[in-house]
């Protein structure tokens, strides 16, 4: 018996989606177990994600493979970590933003032209954000 056998159209399976993370120099990952919802079976095959799948074994097209819930894979067993992997693209997002954004306030900060003013107004957001970050 096939692994994926009695497979159908709009059944669930999951796959490893990797996130790339930190500078473009370094190749670190964090990968999730992603649903996906199937689109086509054949007699031998069923397609996900646009990948074509074998049904004997669920290894797909580019070192793609489709996993059943529940699945243990090494020491992993396959659950549906969906919510894990927003959060975790929202807080690379996040992070991304803060840095722009303190890139910005220290070009401001070098200018020597801003007004006393504007600078005492930077340092209390700054002081803010401080207060924020502890």
């Amino acid at each position: 018996m096939s692994k994926f056998e009695d497979i159908k159209v709009g059944d669930t399976v999951y796959r490893l989606e990797s996130i790339r993370f930190g500078a473009w120099f370094q190749k670190k990952y964090k990968t999730f177990f992603i649903p996906e919802k199937v689109t086509k079976v054949t007699k031998s095959q069923f397609i996900v994600d646009d990948i074509k799948v074998w049904k004997k074994n669920g290894d797909g097209v580019g070192k793609r493979y489709a996993y059943k819930l529940g699945e243990k894979i090494g020491n992993t067993i396959v659950t549906d970590q969906s919510a894990e992997c927003v959060e975790f693209i929202d807080c690379i997002e996040s992070t991304r933003e803060c840095i722009t954004m303190s890139k910005l306030l220290a070009s401001l900060l070098e200018k020597s032209d801003l007004p006393m003013d504007k600078l005492s107004k930077l340092k209390a957001k700054l002081i803010e954000i401080k207060e924020i970050l502890n």
